[in-house]
């Protein structure tokens, strides 16, 4: 592995995925999104827009991010659309630092008060689930992991924490919108590296 941020090694391929920072006049300023899926996209197809979008693009330069999951090769990732059961979602885990806001989101009482966009809340009554998928890392077969990353199996939640907190708190209260349990849209990412 080559490359450094906050002085932990990284793998190439999450230096390639940071955002290119441009000078304008006296201030710096990342690529826009559409610059940086332009770039990206064609180096990493195996990674769907709506992760570089939701996660990549706005999370490489997170500490707990590159601690958690920088030394992984993206170029050998892959993310699987898949839809998944509420007993499926139950077994995903949280990164310890992000359980306090996972949790306050779901102790919310009613949909009105989800902190979100009006179509988010409209799809969650229409639907019974979050709009845009999760990221979720299957962790159950990865072995060789730095110490400093902090993997609970068999899955890891990514990205989407205001989501899952959503999620549970829309399962005490679900049944004033939608009748049965649904399924829910995620992106499973294996490694390949196990």
């Amino acid at each position: 592995m080559i490359g450094s941020i906050y002085n932990v090694d990284v793998h190439p391929s999450w230096l390639e995925l940071v955002p290119i920072k441009k000078a304008e006049g006296y201030k710096c300023k990342n690529e826009d999104i559409e610059e940086y899926l332009h770039r990206i996209g064609h180096g990493f197809k195996n990674i769907p827009e709506s992760v570089l979008r939701q996660w990549l693009y706005l999370h490489t330069i997170n500490p707990d991010m590159i601690n958690n999951y920088g030394w992984i090769d993206y170029h050998k990732a892959t993310f699987v659309e898949m839809l998944w059961t509420d007993e499926q979602i139950s077994q995903i885990q949280v990164f310890s630092r992000y359980r306090p806001y996972v949790e306050s989101r779901s102790k919310i009482e009613q949909l009105s008060d989800f902190m979100c966009i009006r179509k988010d809340k409209d799809y969650w009554a229409k639907y019974g689930t979050w709009r845009i998928p999760i990221v979720v890392l299957k962790t159950v077969s990865i072995y060789g992991k730095p110490n400093r990353s902090e993997l609970n199996k068999p899955y890891q939640l990514i990205e989407g924490h205001s989501r899952i907190g959503y999620f549970r708190a829309f399962c005490r209260f679900r049944e004033e919108y939608i009748k049965n349990e649904k399924l829910h849209k995620i992106y499973l990412m294996h490694t390949n590296q196990t």
